[in-house]
């Protein structure tokens, strides 16, 4: 796996890396924005590690994510459940974190490095 099946999808290329100096203040929200930049994807993810023990529908995603459906159904839900990042629940009615997935673990751990 490369870093751009994370932004982009899996079998995608592209990834738009930038320096903490080139973000702007309001951009500087946790790690994962710091290393990826900004996007949808790395606001659902966001998302869901600040909410890891709890499943949500499609519903409320869209709605506490602040995402469009479009953005939900066509360009990230299967992509994380592709990459393991989230899991199915509830008979694939709900989504949660899967905190099993070395990659979910390792996005973790950027989200909540310290900044200096």
């Amino acid at each position: 796996m490369i870093l751009g099946d994370l932004l982009n999808g899996p079998g995608k290329s592209g990834i738009e890396y930038y320096t903490i100096m080139s973000l702007s203040k309001n951009c500087y929200e946790n790690g994962l924005v710091n290393v990826f930049t900004y996007n949808k994807r790395i606001e659902v993810i966001s998302f869901f590690i600040e909410h890891p023990d709890e499943s949500f529908r499609s519903s409320d995603v869209i709605e506490f994510a602040d995402i469009s459906k479009r953005t939900w159904y066509d360009k990230n839900k299967d992509a994380l459940l592709e990459l393991g990042i989230i899991e199915s629940v509830s008979g694939k009615r709900k989504y949660r974190l899967n905190r099993d997935n070395p990659l979910t673990n390792l996005l973790m751990s950027i989200y909540f490095y310290p900044r200096s």
